[in-house]
């Protein structure tokens, strides 16, 4: 004869269980929903009168050879970003040293990882030029945010034929993050 009284799943379940089951289905629906926005947009938010690049390191991870290199080998979301106002988010890094602002810098995703021991290829960086009526802070290895229009172009050199640049931009804000 069996004595042991079957608890009602009502009694079984409790506030500490389902704590326990949300926290991995949390943490992998996040995961998810992460990988599937970089899948499905390639990282870019559409927000009205600017487009979002969501990491700019992004931008940069494709194979690109800046000897035989050519407009078509720039993928076609970031081709499609030509003539925007963007808003990218990265590092500044000066083209001329030191000084309390900044003309012209190259933005990049981590000067830390992408410029020391190598040199950054041509497609992971970001030339911006800062006009006369804008100040910017000469903020080494800080992040900001650069909103602009972009202009995505090879741009090759005329004495060797490499190309030197295929994102440029004109900076109408610059904001610390």
């Amino acid at each position: 004869m069996d004595t042991a009284v079957k608890v009602p799943l009502s009694q079984r379940i409790n506030v500490r269980l389902i704590a326990f089951l949300c926290i991995p289905v949390v943490v992998f629906g996040w995961f998810l929903y992460v990988y599937l926005d970089q899948t499905l947009t390639g990282g870019i938010a559409n927000h009205g009168d600017y487009v979002e690049v969501k990491e700019l390191k992004a931008m940069g991870n494709f194979v690109f050879d800046e000897n035989l290199g050519t407009n078509d080998d720039i993928p076609a979301q970031y081709r499609a970003l030509n003539g925007k106002r963007v808003l990218l988010t990265g590092q500044l890094y000066p083209e001329s040293g030191a000084g309390p602002e900044v003309k012209r810098f190259q933005l990049v995703y981590n000067i830390a990882i992408c410029c020391f021991g190598t040199s950054p290829q041509v497609q992971e960086r970001v030339y911006v030029v800062v006009p006369d009526d804008l100040h910017v802070a000469n903020v080494y290895d800080e992040r900001i945010r650069v909103y602009g229009k972009l202009d995505v172009d090879c741009k090759r050199d005329p004495d060797t034929g490499k190309v030197v640049a295929i994102y440029r931009m004109v900076a109408d804000k610059v904001e610390p993050v």
